[in-house]
């Protein structure tokens, strides 16, 4: 704890952290107004659910690799205050389409632009935080963000869910644009430190940079991404874990809400408590993760947490206890945090300053595709297929791919002794 408050001293760092617990925090609220706003047309349709959510996510497959391009030669700082008051301006309209219209279609549009734009401040944020901390801290740092993102995500699904059974989904939408412009406020105050690499490139190199077509930037990222063996690595780690995540994104939600029989209260609860989890798994992390390789800390997260879905999934179709999904949810989201952690403090440290939005845009194409493709091909099956047993299988692939994982790296680390 104490070294997660020596890195809050640091100004910059703080607003940063300021503006991602209000802005997440609205995001999971709009969240579960759409998840409200289905079950009330489309009750236990996981379908439907995908359908919505998918608008989402298809921002970043299709502007994934031009964005990256950009979040290089922009200034990343104004890049996200711009961000956030386009979005906040955006999601003022969902409650306008709710009174007088009675499609979801144009709300498909709108929360399709609202992720669009999230497409640019996402690697942004990511992309500064080396800029903002000295790289001592660069973990620490890493490991406040991550829980910092999930819990205010998970608090947002808490609390959300409360205010939509309570007040209805347009509240929400009023809330979630109210924390883009609160957000835009604190990221003003933020000054990014010039780093040696970018004093020693000088004018004369950043008006070369900008003389590239984004054509050439696009390829180099990726070339760049298809060379680097630890980009890789993680590249392929994300994609496994978007995979579990979008084969249990929809049918996870639909599985509480069948047993529990609620909308969005015992959903939003348990995720609450999963972002419990995570905050002390972070915690943990945080002060003893440098002892640990960043690749066994990915893949005992993966083993464990899908051990723990598992069993999930089996102990709530036996008993429906919501006191025992909720220290499944706690555990779960202590084994989730490693593996978050680990993978951006690895492209941090390896990853050339003037890379890393594209290299962190092109991860969020391919966990973005491996999303996308499992949470629809699962809703169509979770149709007809028990939905536990959909979340077992998940579970136990994960933990198998973990095991294997660990097996590699211990024998690796034997080989070089």
């Amino acid at each position: 704890m104490a070294s997660f408050i020596g890195v809050l001293k640091e100004k910059n760092f703080f607003f940063l952290w300021l503006s991602q617990i209000v802005s997440q925090f609205g995001d999971r609220l709009d969240q579960m107004a759409l998840i409200a706003l289905v079950y009330s047309k489309a009750p236990g349709s996981t379908f439907q659910l995908a359908k919505i959510l998918s608008f989402t996510i298809i921002p970043a497959i299709i502007l994934g690799p031009i964005v990256g391009v950009y979040i290089d030669r922009w200034d990343r700082k104004k890049t996200m205050i711009i961000c956030d008051i386009i979005r906040g301006f955006i999601v003022l309209l969902i409650p306008i389409f709710l009174i007088y219209l009675k499609t979801f279609m144009p709300i498909y549009v709108v929360v399709f632009l609202v992720f669009s734009i999230s497409c640019f401040f996402i690697p942004a944020r990511l992309s500064i935080i080396p800029n903002l901390v000295s790289e001592d801290k660069l973990l620490i740092a890493n490991s406040l963000s991550n829980t910092t993102g999930v819990v205010a995500a998970f608090m947002g699904f808490a609390l959300g869910g409360l205010v939509v059974e309570m007040v209805g989904p347009r509240s929400a939408f009023y809330l979630d644009s109210l924390s883009y412009f609160i957000s835009a406020g604190s990221l003003c105050f933020i000054v990014p430190r010039i780093t040696k690499s970018i004093k020693a490139s000088g004018e004369k190199g950043q008006a070369k940079k900008k003389a590239k077509s984004a054509l050439h930037d696009i390829k180099e990222g990726i070339v760049y991404l298809l060379k680097n063996r630890h980009a890789k690595f993680v590249t392929g780690i994300l994609f496994l874990l978007m995979a579990g995540a979008g084969t249990l994104y929809v049918t996870l939600i639909v599985f509480i809400q069948d047993i529990l029989h609620s909308a969005t209260r015992d959903v939003s609860l348990l995720g609450l408590f999963l972002g419990v989890g995570y905050f002390f798994g972070s915690l943990l992390y945080g002060k003893f993760g440098q002892k640990t390789s960043r690749e066994k800390s990915m893949f005992g997260g993966l083993f464990s947490g899908g051990i723990l879905l598992a069993v999930f999934s089996f102990a709530m179709e036996m008993t429906g206890s919501f006191y025992l999904a909720m220290g499944l949810c706690i555990l779960l989201g202590m084994s989730a945090a490693p593996v978050t952690i680990s993978s951006n403090t690895l492209i941090h440290e390896i990853i050339r300053e003037d890379m890393r939005g594209r290299i962190f845009t092109s991860m969020g194409v391919v966990m973005s595709v491996s999303l996308l493709i499992f949470m629809f091909v699962t809703s169509i099956v979770a149709e007809f297929v028990n939905k536990g047993l959909i979340i077992s299988a998940v579970g136990l692939l994960l933990a198998l791919c973990g095991s294997i994982g660990l097996i590699w790296k211990s024998r690796k680390q034997a080989r070089t002794v």
